[in-house]
């Protein structure tokens, strides 16, 4: 069997240079481990996608020439290497010795000397290279350079701070289902398993933990009891003022959990689409554990007249595709996939689904509008065309939390993700 640096490396490297999601290379690479040793594989992916382009710009400079894309994995290797011998947690020798063995695992014995020779370097004589590195945008965010860019552009006087806390580990939170209980209730429960955490003061129904822990621990997750989602995402539940009587539009659902979350209001006539039927069948899963029931559909939701029932809508949550820029730290993958092309493109299917779904809301009905990003493009800038665009559109006021930056939360360390919200109303029948 392989060893669990070889596959770490070999799983890097299907993200860095096949493109693929960092969730679906370590599903794969799970099928290799040992059950203990898949914490150390998931710690160790992720912190190397979080540092890859920091340590790749240490490379550039140790590097006499580039390596070939097919030797990626070698790439990743050294960035394994040199993320650990910066972390004192992992003693030098491992972190070299191991690197340098690992080569031949890979089948690519002709890097050992390189291997040793790149780690040992930077053990050595790392400090000669900061003065350098400091001017290297890489180094100094972990984030490339037309996202840092366009990060200072949009948030001149916040852009450290946003990207210093996408360089975090993001916190555990969770939603409690307060027709079951209480939050204090459920925090009071949670003390008695040992499990740490505080209410939230971003929403109501929030709590964080102080640690993350498996939600097999959390006392009647099985049954419904809470969820497992980020304080700004549960916003959306009370920001669409639902009511039971109301028929719902949940778009783009997967993976469910505003999906269950409006559902918690006691809404019962709720239409839940996506387009991926293997995205979809994560709603299954936790309309199942939570024992509840929505329709469910597999489409493109702005393909309106392939699956609408030509039923207006109360309420539409429109949690529309986008460049993920504010949930960084939970997927870093996304600093290594996302390029600055997808910026536009991803505008026009947010526009067209604005337009698209706008024209299944009731009279005096709300849509949510909402995104995972912190990118002025997609947020702001497509409400302000919309409104332009759609005169029976208005925009309705937010909670203090969302004034501040017009809708915008940015990341913050320890507490929730970077999301943007814009409450839309469509004007009353005359």
């Amino acid at each position: 069997m392989s060893s669990l640096r070889s596959i770490i490396a070999s799983t890097v490297a299907t993200v860095t240079v096949d493109g693929r999601s960092l969730t679906d290379a370590l599903n794969r690479a799970e099928k290799s481990c040992e059950e203990d040793q898949l914490s150390a594989l998931r710690h160790w992916c992720y912190e190397s996608c979080r540092w890859y382009l920091k340590y790749q710009a240490v490379l550039d400079r140790l590097l006499k020439k580039k390596i070939k894309s097919k030797d990626e994995d070698i790439v990743c290797l050294m960035i394994l290497g040199l993320i650990q011998l910066d972390d004192p947690s992992t003693p030098d020798y491992a972190a070299i010795s191991e690197s340098v063995n690992c080569t031949v695992e890979l089948g690519k014995p002709w890097a050992r000397g390189l291997v040793n020779a790149v780690l040992r370097q930077w053990q050595s004589k790392s400090e000669d290279l900061l003065t350098d590195l400091a001017n290297d945008i890489r180094y100094v965010s972990a984030h490339t350079g037309w996202l840092a860019k366009r990060i200072q552009k949009d948030w001149p006087v916040q852009a450290e701070a946003i990207m210093a806390a996408a360089n975090q580990r993001a916190p555990m939170s969770l939603r409690v289902n307060l027709s079951q209980g209480s939050r204090e209730e459920y925090l009071h429960k949670l003390q008695q398993e040992g499990i740490d955490g505080q209410l939230s003061s971003v929403v109501e129904t929030g709590i964080q933990l102080i640690g993350a822990v498996s939600v097999l621990a959390l006392p009647d997750f099985s049954s419904g009891a809470c969820s497992v989602q980020d304080e700004a995402a549960q916003l959306a539940g009370e920001l669409l003022e639902l009511s039971p009587h109301h028929r719902v539009l949940d778009a783009c659902c997967a993976p469910g959990g505003k999906t269950t979350h409006i559902l918690e209001h006691g809404v019962t006539d709720l239409v839940a689409v996506d387009s991926d039927e293997t995205r979809l069948e994560r709603v299954r899963e936790n309309l199942q554990r939570m024992q509840m029931s929505a329709q469910l559909v597999c489409a493109d939701v702005s393909e309106t007249e392939q699956w609408w029932d030509k039923q207006a809508f109360d309420r539409i949550l429109l949690d529309v595709p986008c460049s993920a820029t504010g949930v960084i730290r939970r997927h870093p993958d996304i600093r290594l996939l996302r390029t600055a092309s997808d910026i536009q493109e991803l505008v026009q299917i947010q526009r067209r689904m604005l337009q698209k779904l706008w024209l299944l809301l009731k009279p005096g009905g709300i849509l949510l509008y909402s995104t995972c990003s912190i990118l002025k493009a997609e947020n702001q800038h497509n409400v302000e065309w919309f409104l332009e665009q759609t005169g029976d559109a208005s925009l309705m006021p937010l909670p203090d939390l969302l004034t501040e930056y017009q809708g915008q939360l940015l990341p913050a360390v320890q507490g929730h993700d970077g999301f943007y919200y814009a409450k839309l109303k469509k004007s009353e029948l005359e």
